[in-house]
């Protein structure tokens, strides 16, 4: 099942018990990354496309966020 953004904000906010003005724009940027991997994956460019840096390693390989 697919949600829209606000729906995935919504269930964001509901797991974490809420989202604060500092927590929020976090969660946001989150979201976007994944919005934009999806989108990426499912484009004609996604084989030629090189996804790297701290962002990568932590959606791809699990790392850890060791900044904002």
């Amino acid at each position: 099942m697919r949600h829209t953004f606000a729906e995935l904000l919504d269930l964001a906010a509901a797991e974490s018990g809420g989202l604060d003005a500092q927590t929020r724009p976090a969660v946001v940027k989150e979201l976007l990354h994944y919005d934009i991997l999806m989108a990426l994956s499912e484009s004609e460019i996604a084989p030629h496309v090189v996804f790297q840096g701290g962002t990568a390693l932590r959606l791809c390989y699990g790392g850890s966020r060791f900044s904002e």
